[in-house]
Order: structure tokens, then C-alpha cells, then sequence
């Protein structure tokens, strides 16, 4: 008799976990719902056991998955913010009705986000908002903000695209329309690019025929400028209400000619792309039945990816535009990533004494020794550093978000347990237990991050420079712009940037090697 493999091992052992839980919660239960009277330890006891059980399913789950094939991928587990996955990404799109009164909300929900791209539409953000207050610096954000030239109306409108800093983007340098709120943002992969768009058109301009026009002039020369193999996404609200969508086999949606009314702009909408060869996959309706969020693929993007609801929205989700989940399969380049360590030693806390008499001890002759300035000058760093180790301590490890504390962290491990369980096992139960859960979760988030702000209000007086800290951070983003340019040339990372410089430094100094009797003749006239 053969022996079994380890996926029927886990097999056998996901089911006999899943059998037992359903028992043992049903007994749990059972007793809760006694008539007798339960003390608060009783209580506790039985909480914590319910708590542990959903730990363990969740736990079992993830176990289970890890010896099959992945079959749902979702931001949670094939994709981290933090840790961008080999070989795909999650892109969340969500209308949100406006966020200069959801700032703080949108901040506290965008740092614990796992979404490795996040597309809004109808942002209403201007000049006054600064992208930072909403994504911290861990996105590339690219924005489209409310342009009066292309509605009569002043407020609302706007679009954004946010991509994590460890993705190779860049905003698309094909033309593109202005009198439309649109933008295009390229992801470079290690063989194939994305070309992600999103576009929101107003209420008073979607019965305009010229202004879908103008967007599907742009959609074709972003499509002009790819590569046969690479993948085009167009994410928008159109605000075409009386499009009802229909899914056919071959994966795509197609207007239902039984109840959708056309007018000149939605059959512009729907040939137009029809023409690009991008069409529309999206089937997911509203609380009245509508699609109003189409999402239009080209056929390489259409195989390599996966379109559904998306689990939780960033905040809270309007009920005529549900939020939704795209993955796509792509294979990712390394990624260059920054290895600042200016905070990496603690100079406040430092053994000068010791570092003096390190100095003192040392033989600084043997600098003369070497005859090349930069085996001299890593010699030098090096043993500046080894001092450094010996005699400055480092900080330790910091709190993130710094408002974060043991309970945020415990609800933080909870939610996650919750959503594994309802990811494997969806019914009504499991689902409840995670909105639960994640309600708590977040309150108490917000809760935090409050009092964070308010303390470091309340310490202006006595650490100001906390306090300045802080406001610099909302204000202005650090580090280096996720564009640069020189020329005809865009830099959109960390290795094409450095060879920026060098092309420009280079363009400013001479190759022509001084003789010596100019480097003498040089330092006698240094007064």
C-alpha cells in the first residue's frame, strides 16, 4: 500500500479540522443559549475558546493552501503593500465621493492597506490637498485633480492612481485629452508593461458625445505606444446608467440590446473601444442593478487576470459603485530598493569618550600607504563605521503605524485570522464574523490614531520639534519625486535615476586629465 502524499495528508486534516470546529462551535453555542445565567469568567472562558477556534480554522486553511494550486487570490494573501508578490498585483478601484472630508479616515485605512495599486475615481481634491496626507510615502500617486475647463461644474470630479513605491511606475508621456479627467499610468514588469488608465466623466458631460471621443482618442495612443504582449486596463465612471451589462463565454461583457438604452455617447463609448480591441469585463451590479464602474481589458490583460468585488473598500463604499478587485499575473523585475541608515545609530546616547580615544589610537599613516583616494576613502568610512558599532548604540525597532500599541496589533492578528476563514470558507457565518471583526478593528484604529494626533498637538510647548515633524510629514513628501527628468529622458526608479545624474554630471566636467605640473602650479595659488 502506497503511503499518501503530503496534500492528501493536509487534505485529510483540513477536513477533519473543519468537521471538529463546526462541532465544537455548535456546542459553544448550544450553551451560551441556555437560560441559566452565565458568570463574566464563564463568559471570558467561552469567548476566548470561540476566538481560539476561529484561529485555528484560519490556521488550518492556510496550511491546506499551501500544498494546492492557488485558487483565489486575493490582496490579503497573494499580494502585501509591504512585500509585492512574484507574480501578481492587486489593484483595488473605488469611487469615493469625495475625501477632503475623509482625509484622516483615508490615511489610517491606506497605512495597514495591502493593495499594491489603488485607482479612485470622483476624489474632488485640489492644490490644497496634498497626496502625502492621504498615502503617507509608501505610494507613487499620480493625479488628475477637477479641471474646469471640461464641466460647469466646480466642485467634485477627479481621479488618482496610488502605486506602491516597490513597483516600477511612471506617468504615461503619450498626449493625452485635457478636456476629460483622465490619466494613464504605465507598471513596468520584466517582460510585458500595464498601461493602467481611469477616467471619471460628469454627470452633465456623459450625453456629450465629443468628450467620449476625446477619451477614446486617448485610450488609442496609449494602445499605439504598447507592445503586442503588453496588458491595457481602463478603469472610469461614465455615468452611463442605462447600459445594462451581460457576460458571454469568452470571458468579456456585452451590452444587453433587450434592456440597455443607447444614446450617441454610450454607443460611442461601446464602438470606440470595440475598434481599440479592448472591451468590457465587468458584470459586477449595484443595489439597483446597474454596472456603472465598467472596466475595459485588451485580450493579454483579460487572460492574466481576475475581476471580482472587492472584499473590504478603503473606506466606506457607496452603494452605486461597489468597490472592485482586479489581479493581474505578472512577472516583476527586482526591485532597487533605498538603503538610507542615517537613523540607523542613536549620536544622542553615544560614548564620545570612547569614540575620541578610538580616533586617538588609531595609526592614520597607513592612508598614505594605499595611492588611490578611494581605497583611502573606504578604508576611512570603514573604520569610522566599526567605531560607530562599538561605542554609539542603534534605535531600536519602531512602532508601525507609531500610534500602534498591543491591542491594535492583537485585533490586527484577529482580523486577519477572520478573513482567511471567510476566504476558504464563505457563507453568511464566517462573513459576519469578519465584518465584525474588521468594524472593531478599524474603530479602534481610528481611536488610536486620534489620540496620536492630539497628543502630539498637546506637546507644541514642550517638543516642538515633534510636533513641526509631524506637520512636515502631512505636508511635503520626502525623498526624491517617483519622476525625474532630463531632457527627453524619464527616470522612474532608483537605477534609471542614478544613470540621470551621471549622464548630466558627466555633461559638466571635462575628461581631460591635469599633469602635474598644473596640479602644482594649482595649489600654489590656493591662498
Amino acid at each position: 500500500m502506497s503511503s499518501m502524499n503530503s496534500f492528501e495528508e493536509n487534505n485529510i486534516l483540513f477536513e477533519f479540522c473543519e468537521r471538529q470546529l463546526d462541532l465544537l462551535e455548535e456546542d459553544l453555542q448550544r450553551l451560551l443559549n441556555t437560560p441559566r445565567l452565565f458568570t463574566k469568567r464563564e463568559v471570558a472562558a467561552y469567548t476566548r475558546v470561540l476566538e481560539t477556534l476561529y484561529m485555528l480554522g484560519a490556521v488550518a486553511a492556510s496550511e491546506h493552501a499551501e500544498t494546492r494550486d492557488t485558487e483565489i487570490l486575493t490582496p490579503f494573501t497573494a499580494t502585501s503593500r509591504r512585500s509585492v508578490s512574484d507574480n501578481a498585483i492587486s489593484v483595488l478601484y473605488q469611487n469615493v465621493r469625495g475625501l477632503r472630508t475623509k482625509v484622516d479616515e483615508f490615511f489610517v485605512a491606506v497605512s495597514d492597506a495591502q493593495y499594491d495599486v489603488i485607482v479612485l475615481t470622483d476624489t474632488w481634491l485640489n492644490e490644497c490637498f496634498h497626496s502625502v496626507q492621504l498615502f503617507g510615502d509608501a505610494y507613487n500617486v499620480y493625479r488628475c485633480d477637477r479641471n474646469p475647463h471640461s464641466t460647469n461644474k466646480k466642485r467634485g470630479g477627479g481621479v488618482l492612481i496610488a502605486v506602491t513605491n516597490r513597483l516600477n511606475s511612471q506617468i504615461s508621456p503619450v498626449r493625452i485629452s485635457d478636456i476629460v479627467e483622465q490619466l494613464w499610468v504605465k507598471i513596468v514588469g520584466l517582460y510585458r508593461t500595464i498601461s493602467l488608465g481611469v477616467v471619471y466623466i460628469s454627470s452633465d458631460c456623459a450625453s456629450n458625445v465629443i468628450s467620449i471621443d476625446a477619451h477614446i482618442e486617448s485610450a488609442l495612443r496609449q494602445s499605439n505606444s504598447l507592445q503586442p504582449n503588453d496588458m491595457h486596463v481602463v478603469f472610469g465612471d461614465y455615468n452611463q446608467p442605462n447600459l445594462s451589462w451581460i457576460s458571454c463565454s469568452n470571458g468579456y461583457a456585452f451590452p444587453d440590446p433587450n434592456t440597455s438604452a443607447f444614446s450617441g455617447a454610450s454607443s460611442a463609448l461601446v464602438d470606440g473601444f470595440a475598434l481599440l480591441g479592448i472591451r468590457q469585463m465587468s458584470t459586477i451590479v449595484n443595489n439597483r442593478n446597474h454596472t456603472l464602474d465598467p472596466v475595459f481589458v485588451n485580450d493579454v490583460a483579460k487572460d492574466a487576470c481576475t475581476l471580482s468585488e472587492a472584499h473590504e473598500p478603503i473606506i466606506e463604499a457607496d452603494l452605486f459603485h461597489p468597490p472592485l478587485l482586479l489581479t493581474l499575473c505578472i512577472s516583476l523585475p527586482t526591485s532597487y530598493e533605498s538603503c538610507s541608515v542615517s537613523n540607523e545609530f542613536n549620536f544622542g546616547h553615544a560614548d564620545f569618550v570612547g569614540v575620541n580615544q578610538s580616533l586617538l589610537e588609531t595609526d592614520w599613516s597607513v592612508l598614505d600607504d594605499f595611492g588611490n583616494v578611494d581605497l583611502a576613502a573606504d578604508f576611512f568610512s570603514d573604520t569610522l563605521r566599526q567605531f560607530f558599532r562599538h561605542h554609539v548604540p542603534t534605535f531600536g525597532p519602531r512602532m508601525n503605524p507609531p500610534w500602534s500599541n498591543a491591542r491594535l496589533r492583537f485585533l490586527k492578528r484577529k482580523r486577519s485570522a477572520a478573513l482567511k476563514k471567510y476566504t476558504y470558507r464563505r457563507n453568511p457565518t464566517t462573513k459576519q464574523h469578519f465584518f465584525q471583526i474588521s468594524n472593531e478593528y478599524r474603530a479602534y484604529n481610528q481611536f488610536r490614531y486620534s489620540e496620536y494626533v492630539r497628543r502630539t498637538q498637546n506637546d507644541l510647548k514642550k517638543k516642538p520639534k515633534r510636533f513641526w515633524s509631524f506637520v512636515n510629514e502631512k505636508r511635503k513628501q520626502s525623498g526624491l519625486p517617483s519622476n525625474m527628468f532630463l531632457e527627453d529622458l524619464v527616470s522612474a526608479n532608483t537605477q534609471t535615476t542614478c544613470d540621470l545624474f551621471a549622464k548630466h554630471f558627466a555633461s559638466v566636467f571635462s575628461p581631460t586629465v591635469a599633469s602635474d605640473l598644473q596640479i602644482d602650479d594649482a595649489m600654489r595659488n590656493i591662498p
